[in-house]
């Protein structure tokens, strides 16, 4: 441990990042078309999906200190769900680094807000919307960010564990926050089959906003939610959907849509990311399926 302290102190004296590798894939599967995309900005390039297909493109003005992953799904079976996802992907990939959660938050607001205006109609149920899990990581620390809207994970292998770093957004997981279950009720519904999302960028939200008389209506709000630990009771600050986090020696973090993470199979801890996204397939996966994995380096 000293050894690895001394190596990091060097580095961040020296200005020289951290090299993590990343790889991601994003499979179609059974469905007709892939609704998902990514988005990684590392190294002086971009990565994400244009018409189903990965674009790798130069990008000189990124950083190099930083690295941005993310990964989109589109509302599945709504109009444009795959012109939304790809939307979300290119519209993050303008934005300048963020340091801190209350500007990811602004971030995350504001792209929703873009999207909403070319993507929304009102008063149709069908609104086109996308999830996203958002990384933004300073490589010279380690230190970084996460950002989710709707069902896309974060999860993070450690000491021989996978750990999930998100809590999707449904009803239950809103009401839990709420106070308005108690942790038994939580625990026994959180994982039930068929909690829909109850938000997304470009679509907003559904049954999660109060309104001025601090009663959430059960409709469609074009306003997302998304809460920073200041904004919940100390004990689920935890459940916040901007939070930071600290990566160490030997750490994998993958971000995956649900495609990756509804399907049942033990997660081989090796495995690339295409390695990831066919084993999900074959273990019965119905849906599109993408995948980006950053492992932190071993010094």
């Amino acid at each position: 441990m000293i050894l690895e302290s001394a190596q990091a102190l060097w580095r961040r004296l020296t200005l020289e990042p951290f090299q993590p590798m990343v790889d991601y894939a994003s499979l179609t599967g059974p469905r007709e078309e892939n609704q998902d995309n990514l988005l990684i900005l590392h190294q002086g390039r971009q990565i994400l999906l244009r018409e189903q297909e990965a674009v790798e493109t130069p990008r000189p003005d990124w950083p190099t200190r930083w690295l941005r992953a993310a990964v989109f799904d589109g509302m599945g079976g709504h109009r444009e769900g795959r012109a939304v996802a790809e939307a979300a992907a290119a519209g993050l990939a303008t934005l300048p680094v963020v340091k801190n959660p209350r500007r990811q938050r602004e971030a995350v607001l504001a792209l929703h807000e873009q999207l909403a205006r070319r993507f929304a109609r009102d008063g149709d149920p069908a609104n086109p919307g996308s999830t996203l899990v958002w990384l933004e990581l300073d490589l010279l620390s380690g230190r970084g960010l996460l950002a989710q809207v709707g069902d896309s994970r974060a999860c993070l292998y450690r000491n021989g564990q996978w750990h999930t770093m998100t809590h999707d957004h449904t009803l239950v997981e809103f009401n839990w926050r709420d106070g308005e279950l108690d942790e038994a009720d939580y625990l026994a519904l959180r994982d039930e089959p068929g909690q829909r999302v109850a938000q997304a960028l470009a679509y907003g939200s559904f049954g999660i906003l109060a309104d001025g008389r601090g009663i959430k209506p059960y409709a469609h709000d074009p306003a997302l939610r998304l809460d920073l630990p200041k904004d919940l009771p100390r004990p689920l600050r935890d459940h916040a959907d901007l939070r930071t986090l600290k990566l160490t020696t030997g750490d994998r973090l993958l971000l995956a849509s649900d495609g990756l993470w509804s399907a049942r199979f033990d997660w081989p801890v090796r495995a690339d990311a295409e390695a990831l996204a066919q084993a999900a397939l074959a273990a019965g996966g119905r849906d599109n399926v993408t995948v980006v994995r950053v492992d932190w380096p071993v010094e």
